[in-house]
């Protein structure tokens, strides 16, 4: 819902992910086997700002892992961040997740979020930050994301499984409307009739629908009940003929 909320249908379901370690970058390519997304690769354009920005040390690829080397440093995160985000994708994707706010300083997990922030503006790119876990993301921090156009997403699974349906709805939306129903008034001021189901596809075959073929019912006809024959006393079991004496033991 937050996704639909602030960025609405996507356009297709092919994404980019960057993490800052390669056990992140795993998950997302791990779990987007089980949903229909794409984590599409990247386009030449995009390899050498990447790799100018981020170093000789990290391997180029989409799930990106950007390592550490640039965390902490708004201007090259957002210039990293920018160059991922030009590849066209349906929607960014960065895997951060926060430190208990009671016990660590955040700084530069604020500082990713900006970057982020940065990135999306300066691309007009849609981005969405991923806590791997639910209790990972503050509500505050998740409230002032959406505020920036960002989406939080609380959960890989869950960030995965509304790309799909996004996705699915923007293919949706995209297709051609169907033809209009025709209008079910009578025209002349006649009076309307109920067709039976025969008939009703009849005048539909005539207007071009395929429709299968169909035959009226007739009722068959039973054939008459034959009386049921009259048994004879003399047949019923254990009966003498009343003309004919029983047989006894003199005889």
């Amino acid at each position: 819902m937050k996704l639909l909320h602030v960025a609405g249908p996507l356009e297709s379901s092919e994404i980019s992910s960057m993490s800052c370690s390669g056990g992140e970058a795993s998950l997302m390519a791990d779990a987007g086997v089980r949903y229909r997304v794409n984590f599409r690769a990247l386009k030449e354009e995009q390899r050498r700002p990447l790799k100018e920005s981020l170093g000789e040390m990290v391997t180029i690829a989409n799930p990106l892992d950007y390592h550490t080397f640039v965390w902490g440093n708004r201007e090259k995160q957002t210039t990293a961040f920018s160059a991922m985000m030009k590849g066209g994708y349906a929607l960014n994707l960065i895997v951060l997740d926060f430190p208990r706010q009671d016990r660590c300083d955040a700084a530069d997990w604020v500082t990713t979020c900006d970057a982020v922030i940065d990135a999306a503006n300066a691309t007009s790119a849609r981005a969405g930050i991923v806590a791997s876990l639910g209790e990972n993301m503050p509500e505050q921090t998740a409230l002032s994301l959406m505020a920036a156009g960002v989406i939080p997403f609380f959960g890989i699974d869950e960030a995965l499984a509304a790309v799909e349906t996004a996705a699915g709805i923007g293919a949706a939306w995209a297709r051609p409307a169907p033809p209009k129903l025709l209008n079910g008034g009578v025209s002349g001021g006649g009076n309307a009739i109920t067709l039976s189901e025969h008939e009703a596809k009849t005048e539909l075959a005539a207007s071009g629908l395929k429709v299968r073929r169909a035959r009226p019912h007739r009722r068959r006809k039973r054939p008459p009940r034959q009386p049921k024959a009259s048994v004879s006393p003399s047949c019923s079991r254990g009966w003498a003929s009343p003309t004919r004496p029983r047989p006894g033991p003199s005889s």
